[in-house]
């Protein structure tokens, strides 16, 4: 008997033992049982065929499924998919380690691969160039470009790119110009005369050259240098055949023999500390760029090389759009009057987007901070983790000014608009026709929470209610008295109908005894010391009832509410 029919027997033996049939796909594997294509295929079908591709993976097409997948857990894989692949890839695990990796590299072998088998070389799931593009979506239209890198057009790209990483950007398997020279000879005359002859051996073909695509001949980049565009090298350089070429100055001199001080403007406060120094080249490319301007990358790319914060600040929760697609909407790249070189002053900086917020700040009542134009004591210009790129949420950020009501907030009952819904309930933060920048007119706004029908639906209505002057007796923010009121029942009430107080003695202020037969109704207008106050016979807002009474007088109705005996 061999190895694989005892091994056979045995897997029967300890199936049957358990009372499996090892012949059933179904069945749950034994511990330690290593998985195969017949144990496996028979739930999964559709694998079977990918046995027939022209592209299988080793293991697969040896029958280890249990090389991947846990036999214990019903063929769930072993590690995750980013570590999996390197049990056996182990050179690729150590690519890793690269300066320049492909993200779905170091993510995801399966992005690109399929683990099982495929119709394409290296199992891709697509041929080279779609798998490629299938990213890189923006670079596939460049294959209609005019002038087109012959690897490109072919959609190999990994003659020039490593598929996985490199030290190299961008996944160049080699740095130019040692990558361009193996297939273009340096030493041909046709090469040498369209670069007048000079050593350019050792020069970086990509400063001149896309190396993808172009609408200029020669691959050569659509935004040009001038002196570079007229073949004017002599303007920059010392050219001497055979010889690298040399600079006839130190670069910032050389850019001021043309562009003066248009980097610097001395008539403008604020000049940006690469043009101050004229370090020209520190944005600009000397020769050709595929951006405007011969920029070497455009914003906000280009600024981040020196302003590593504003990366950062990029992955916060709320982005302004400028800040995010080009700061030169903003911001004035060389030379500008205002401080951190914005183009115009705040306000209008911002009002020239923010439109609305500009008509709020002509209102009749507006945020103090709007008025001056600071929009920034509020909002930051850039991102944060809140919305509307506030400095802080709503409410912290409105109590860090008023700070009394911050204190009152803490020490006294918040009104529910307040403790519920922010500052902004009530308020508009910019400019509002209505005093203290209310949304609406105070009884209109009170009136959107407190239903005017059930607070002043009886025949009388108490004259602060009728003129919708609620805040004659509440206070809008917070009460120590509770019930949004600006002091306790009986003081408040007294405040404007002290002499009928005196003239109507009834006791205020006391408690009723302990086996008086209070109704349920009675017992709510007691004060949380257990007090007769006003209300307890009077209705604050409305009544059907002379006085104000909380039921009528007739045959004592209202009486009885206290005294049944």
């Amino acid at each position: 008997m061999n190895s694989l029919t005892l091994g056979a027997a045995l897997l029967a033996a300890v199936s049957l033992a358990a009372g499996q049939d090892p012949q059933d796909p179904t069945r749950k594997p034994a511990e330690g049982e290593k998985l195969s294509n017949d144990s496996c295929l028979g739930c999964h079908k559709t694998k079977a065929d990918e046995l027939k591709q022209k592209f299988v993976h080793d293991q697969f097409s040896e029958g280890i499924c249990s090389s991947c997948h846990d036999s214990s857990a019903h063929g769930k894989l072993k590690r995750g998919k980013d570590t999996l692949c390197h049990k056996c890839h182990a050179a690729e695990k150590d690519l890793l380690e690269s300066k320049s990796v492909h993200p779905p590299f170091r993510q995801d072998c399966t992005q690109c691969h399929n683990p099982h088998a495929g119709p394409n070389a290296k199992m891709l799931k697509t041929p080279a160039d779609q798998t490629c593009f299938g990213c890189h979506k923006e670079m596939d239209a460049w294959r209609s470009y005019s002038s087109v890198h012959a690897p490109f057009k072919e959609g190999k790209c990994v003659q020039c790119h490593s598929p996985h990483a490199t030290d190299n950007k961008p996944l160049l398997s080699k740095k130019a110009p040692d990558l361009c020279w193996g297939c273009h000879d340096a030493s041909k005359d046709s090469i040498k005369a369209a670069h007048f002859k000079i050593d350019f051996e050792k020069s970086n073909c990509l400063m001149c050259h896309n190396p993808h695509a172009s609408t200029n001949t020669k691959l050569v980049k659509k935004s040009q240098h001038y002196p570079f565009k007229e073949k004017n090298c002599a303007g920059c350089h010392l050219m001497q055949e055979g010889k690298p070429p040399e600079l006839l100055a130190a670069p910032e001199k050389i850019c001021r023999t043309c562009h003066g001080t248009k980097g610097a403007e001395p008539s403008l406060a604020m000049h940006h500390e690469p043009a101050r120094e004229s370090l020209c080249l520190s944005c600009h490319a000397p020769h050709a760029s595929d951006h405007k301007a011969c920029l070497k990358t455009l914003p906000p790319t280009l600024c981040y090389k020196c302003h590593a914060q504003a990366k950062e600040d990029m992955g916060l929760k709320t982005v302004h759009p400028p800040f995010k697609q080009d700061c030169t909407i903003c911001h004035e790249p060389h030379s500008a009057a205002q401080k951190t070189l914005l183009k115009q002053p705040t306000p209008d900086v911002c009002y020239s987007c923010h439109k609305e917020v500009h008509a709020s700040a002509l209102k009749k009542v507006v945020h103090a901070p709007v008025a001056a134009g600071q929009c920034v004591a509020c909002h930051k210009p850039h991102a944060t983790d809140t919305k509307s790129l506030l400095l802080a949420e709503p409410n912290e950020l409105c109590l860090s000014c008023h700070k009394e009501l911050a204190q009152r907030l803490k020490s006294e009952i918040p009104h529910t608009a307040v403790a519920q819904h922010g500052c902004l309930e009530c308020h508009v933060p910019h400019g509002a026709d209505f005093k203290k920048q209310l949304s609406v007119g105070r009884e209109e706004l009170c009136a959107k929470c407190h239903k005017t029908d059930e607070i002043a639906g009886g025949r009388l209505i108490h004259f602060p209610v009728r003129e919708g002057k609620c805040l004659t007796c509440h206070d809008p923010h917070a009460s120590a008295a509770g019930k949004a009121l600006k002091a306790g029942v009986d003081s408040l009430c007294t405040t404007c109908h002290s002499e009928k107080h005196k003239a109507f003695p009834h006791p205020v202020g006391v408690a009723p005894p302990p086996d008086m037969l209070l109704s349920d109704e009675v017992r709510k207008t007691l004060s949380a010391q257990g007090t007769m106050t006003c209300v307890t016979c009077h209705r604050p807002h409305s009544s059907n009832v002379p006085f104000f009474l909380a039921s009528s007088m007739e045959a004592g109705k209202m009486c009885y509410e206290c005294h049944r005996r």
